[in-house]
């Protein structure tokens, strides 16, 4: 009887040295949380703290003869502006979703004092925002106007861009303008 209890002994002490010792020991990497996990993010993205930096992207601003010489006389400025956006991945509600249904993730502008390239550098945003997107590469919409300095009114119309960032990351981007009305 002695060696039958030894061995069951023996047993007992081998499975429990061969068991985790606490229960968060058990968990171990197969449980991460949100905090312990990293988000993927594409070749020039950067995280830096809840937001995300944005490879840089560039637009050319030509404008008409007209347009070029009366926003020179009129000291007034071209706002190059950026909507950033994409559709979420799940009917999840969010104040990061605006009435279009889309993720909202900024619109920062550029302002020019004369027609040439905009350049969208070091443009952050939210990585909740980026973590809703169905898509992760959103929509890049740029717009042109006048910076009302001069007139309360925009005094020029511009070619738009719409395209998903792998494409307005590409350059090369020329948008047209000209005087509103001009021919």
């Amino acid at each position: 009887m002695k060696i039958a209890v030894g061995s069951i002994l023996i047993i007992i002490m081998f499975s429990f040295s061969c068991s985790p010792k606490n229960s968060k020991e058990a968990e171990g990497a197969d449980n991460l949380s949100d905090k312990d996990t990293q988000l993927f993010l594409p070749e020039g993205f950067a995280m830096e703290g809840d937001s995300i930096i944005l490879p840089s992207f560039e637009f050319e601003v030509s404008l008409s003869q007209k347009a070029e010489k009366k926003i020179a006389t009129t000291k007034e400025t071209i706002i190059v502006r950026a909507y950033l956006s994409g559709n979420p991945k799940d009917s999840t509600t969010s104040p990061m979703i605006d009435e279009m249904g889309e993720v909202n993730l900024g619109s920062p502008e550029i302002q020019l004092r004369k027609p040439g390239v905009a350049r969208f550098k070091g443009v952050k945003i939210s990585k909740k925002g980026y973590e809703l997107l169905g898509d992760k590469d959103f929509q890049v919409l740029i717009n042109v106007f006048s910076g009302r300095k001069s007139s309360d009114m925009n005094l020029i119309e511009c070619e738009i861009f719409q395209e998903p960032l792998t494409v307005a990351r590409k350059g090369g981007h020329v948008l047209k303008g000209k005087l509103i009305g001009e021919e």
